[in-house]
């Protein structure tokens, strides 16, 4: 069984999917922590399960 060893390079993408009720909590936590780089914030216009068929915030 072959394991997937991710080779970052100078650069990378963190993606994190989140309600947008929690988005400004989400945000603060990461300037808080985080004093270098930059966060780039879009919408997630559908989110599905595709086991489930359920849409919507409840996926996330």
């Amino acid at each position: 069984m072959e394991v997937f060893v991710p080779h970052f390079a100078d650069k990378y993408r963190l993606m994190v999917v989140i309600p947008e009720t929690k988005e400004e909590k989400t945000v603060g936590k990461f300037l808080e922590k985080i004093s270098r780089r930059k966060i780039f914030i879009s919408q997630m216009l559908r989110a599905i399960d595709i086991k489930s068929g359920n849409e919507g915030d409840e996926v996330i």
